[in-house]
């Protein structure tokens, strides 16, 4: 029966792990699930909350940090990518490279279900003395997917699938659930920190201004290319003149 709740009540690609069931009853002090299922629906959420901690010690601010979108991020050269060794449902790593940094992220599926799902777990870290996980992931996720453009580029890099239709709906959605949420805690910001470290660049910086400019479509670097070619001809062309020219008077 267990299996078969979390197994509903996960929107992400990762199963959630069972193997601390043991410790997850002690710790609830549950004598059976399914008693404790039909005792209460807070009960219910408290116990599929525990799921989704991380069972070890997370950093941790009260503030909000810098917000910047899938696609900010990715102009100015960092890439997404699904995480394969997840230490937890929802965790996120950056990956330091001279040429590729990337975000590692978990994969989820955005659906209705997803949003029933988020909305009841945050609703129960609001009102409940436990740690704000799932808030603060969701939070991650509003800065990341803020536009339709950035549903877009998530679902490019496959962290995220939507079965809503349209990308606007999903970024819709993402942005609702954390409206009027209080921000208590954010435990993604070693990753935040090192994203905003790479985007305020030099280099990275103007990289993205080169590539929105010249290789933005698959025909600009064509006609970047070209221009160059003239450019050196034209040059060529007038070295050639000027050489003619200096013979002609001797």
């Amino acid at each position: 029966m267990l299996r078969d709740l979390l197994q509903v009540v996960n929107p992400f690609k990762v199963e959630l792990n069972v193997k601390n069931l043991f410790e997850i009853k002690k710790r609830l002090k549950v004598e059976k699930f399914s008693d404790d299922v039909k005792s209460s629906p807070f009960r219910i959420v408290g116990l599929v909350h525990e799921f989704y901690q991380p069972g070890y010690k997370l950093s941790k601010i009260s503030d909000i940090p810098t917000a910047h979108t899938a696609v900010e991020l990715h102009e100015v050269g960092l890439r997404f990518r699904p995480n394969q060794r997840l230490k937890w449902p929802m965790a996120m790593e950056f990956e330091s490279s001279p040429h590729k940094p990337t975000i590692k992220m978990p994969e989820v599926l955005i659906d209705n279900h997803f949003e029933v799902v988020m909305r009841n777990l945050i609703v129960y870290e609001q009102y409940s003395p436990v740690e704000n996980y799932v808030t603060s992931y969701v939070m991650a996720m509003d800065m990341l997917a803020a536009t339709p453009a950035d549903i877009a580029k998530l679902g490019e890099s496959d962290v995220l699938t939507s079965h809503l239709g349209s990308n606007e709906k999903a970024s819709n959605m993402i942005s609702n659930i954390c409206k009027d949420v209080t921000f208590l805690d954010f435990y993604y910001m070693d990753v935040w920190q090192r994203a905003e470290k790479h985007y305020d660049s030099y280099w990275s910086r103007n990289f993205g201004v080169l590539k929105r400019k010249y290789f933005s479509t698959p025909w600009k670097p064509i006609a970047l290319f070209a221009g160059i070619i003239v450019f050196i001809f034209a040059v060529v062309s007038f070295a050639f003149r000027i050489i003619a020219f200096k013979s002609s008077r001797k």
